[in-house]
């Protein structure tokens, strides 16, 4: 009964960390990496809404929108066809690198607790620009649900980055980080279940 709850509980906190990741991920996707990058390319935030909250020019919500998209950013007066591309472009590479940052880290270092959650967490970001390939192939961003405009692939070949180089550096290194951070993982578990039976066996003797 005991691991059963332990299970669940287990469960229970995965589920609250990959949905706080989903919401810090899109607030990040969208205020840094649309945004920061837009304004940084010339252009004036207008307008950002997350998963039906309105954060920016009033904090507010407005209700999932029918669209079934997870956010926006509009980004006004940008000065060029190649300074809007680098902003789109600038969404999914901005988690893009803050997954790989932290799958680095996760797996140099020896983490342990709430660090570890929170890297391995932030990993999973990944998970973003990967979804972007799907509408390639005329899927949603999320399969059922989210947009079905490819953005960072589009932006990508706009700016001179040949379509399937794009598609096989996005896929082969989220497989990559995925793999690394499992990795990890696992061998954290082996080693705590290497001292829980030595621990036993020491208390035997």
């Amino acid at each position: 009964m005991k691991r059963w709850r332990r299970a669940i509980a287990k469960g229970a906190v995965v589920c609250a960390a990959l949905a706080l990741s989903l919401i810090v991920g899109t607030v990040w996707h969208e205020v840094v990496g649309h945004g920061l990058v837009g304004v940084l390319c010339g252009g004036t935030i207008e307008y950002v809404d997350v998963l039906g909250v309105e954060f920016y020019p009033e904090f507010r919500w407005i209700g999932w929108p029918s669209g079934l998209y997870f956010g926006h950013c509009n980004v006004a007066g940008l000065p060029s066809g190649r300074a809007e591309n680098l902003m789109s472009l600038g969404g999914s590479l901005s988690t893009w690198c803050v997954a790989t940052i932290a799958t680095c880290v996760l797996c140099v270092g020896k983490w342990r607790g709430w660090p570890a959650a929170v890297l391995a967490g932030l990993s999973l970001w990944w998970i973003d620009a990967l979804s972007y390939t799907l509408p390639v192939w005329g899927l949603r961003k999320a399969v059922f649900w989210g947009s079905k405009y490819p953005e960072p692939y589009v932006a990508a070949t706009a700016l001179g980055c040949p379509g399937w180089l794009f598609q096989a550096i996005v896929i082969s290194g989220s497989l990559l980080m995925a793999a690394g951070v499992l990795a990890r993982l696992t061998g954290v578990r082996r080693e705590r279940d290497g001292q829980l039976r030595a621990n036993h066996g020491q208390d035997d003797y």
